[in-house]
């Protein structure tokens, strides 16, 4: 247990051994005052200062605030059950000054004390709201991730995957030109392309750009993200095939400073797709669409994965039917 925890724990029996050790000192130092001198009001207000720094010190120590929030409050209730009895002591004895520099220092030290753990507990609560709003964010996320996986999941036919993939890509993220292409022995065969209306069309010289990039996928197979087509790829590529990265970009301009992401389509894998996005601007993606990206592939690996063995059963059985 640590010393925060053992104060917490403690704070009760601390207050209760501060009160007699000061009941000791002042009764054995100090003259008593008469029983008919007594103020009863006053004794009733300070017994119900101890009383409550008591309750509340017994509160906060069995609340589900943090840790460091619980000390600076119990430290608080603390300082004002010490000024609270030292100002009760004071109904029954001559002590003169003394209870009433006891009672202000330990009230002030109350004071800011509480005051601490009021901002400790206002900070621990925007923490919480913080990680509420995460949570939610992230709940939604994975509840929208969830219905594109069933949407893909549901849909049987190859091409009409590749339709759903791009419409749900479309609605996260703003692209120039998507590709999908699917693995027919050992080359990649563009099965979808697609362009905005309004974008800049590519040429087919272009479009070996995005070949170059798609071959570095299949060989390391995993993720490529150039957020700037020029400056990035020269820590990806060769020496030979960044020359001819340069020598085609300098006859595309539109390529120039643009953004590619490519995403490999596995299944325990082995690579049976690919998604290509082109992006005409420096750094289109963040992280967060990028992982929707990748987690789109992922789902559509299972469906494709089935579609080509379906194709290929009924391929099959319309050779024997022949």
């Amino acid at each position: 247990m640590s010393y925060r925890q053992l104060f917490i724990a403690k704070a009760l029996w601390l207050m209760a051994l501060s009160s007699l050790l000061w009941c000791v000192i002042v009764y054995f130092v100090f003259p008593p005052i008469a029983w008919v001198d007594v103020d009863v009001l006053d004794v009733i207000g300070e017994a119900s200062t101890v009383i409550m720094a008591g309750i509340f010190s017994s509160f906060i120590a069995a609340s589900n605030m943090n840790e460091s929030t619980k000390v600076r409050l119990v430290a608080a209730m603390l300082c004002m059950f010490i000024g609270g009895s030292a100002d009760f002591i004071d109904e029954f004895f001559v002590v003169r000054h003394w209870p009433a520099l006891l009672e202000n220092s330990f009230k002030t030290a109350a004071a800011l004390f509480t005051l601490w753990g009021m901002l400790s507990l206002s900070r621990e609560a925007k923490s919480s709201e913080r990680r509420a709003d995460h949570f939610r964010k992230v709940s939604d996320h994975l509840s929208l991730l969830t219905q594109i996986g069933q949407k893909i999941t549901r849909t049987q036919k190859l091409n009409d995957i590749m339709e759903v993939v791009h419409s749900n890509i479309s609605e996260l993220a703003s692209f120039d030109c998507f590709r999908a292409m699917i693995v027919e022995g050992d080359k990649l065969v563009p099965k979808l392309s697609r362009q905005p209306a309004g974008s800049l069309s590519l040429s087919d010289e272009a479009l070996k750009v995005f070949e170059m990039m798609e071959q570095w996928v299949t060989k390391n197979q995993t993720s490529l993200y150039l957020f700037d087509l020029l400056r990035c790829s020269e820590h990806y590529l060769d020496n030979e095939e960044q020359q001819a990265l340069l020598h085609l970009m300098a006859n595309n301009p539109q390529l120039q400073h643009g953004s590619v992401f490519v995403v490999p389509i596995q299944i325990d894998g082995k690579l049976i797709g690919m998604l290509t996005l082109f992006m005409a601007r420096k750094q289109a993606l963040d992280s967060e669409q990028c992982h929707n990206i990748e987690s789109i592939a992922a789902y559509s690996a299972v469906a494709i994965h089935n579609a080509l063995r379906s194709e290929a059963l009924d391929s099959k059985m319309a050779k024997g039917k022949l």
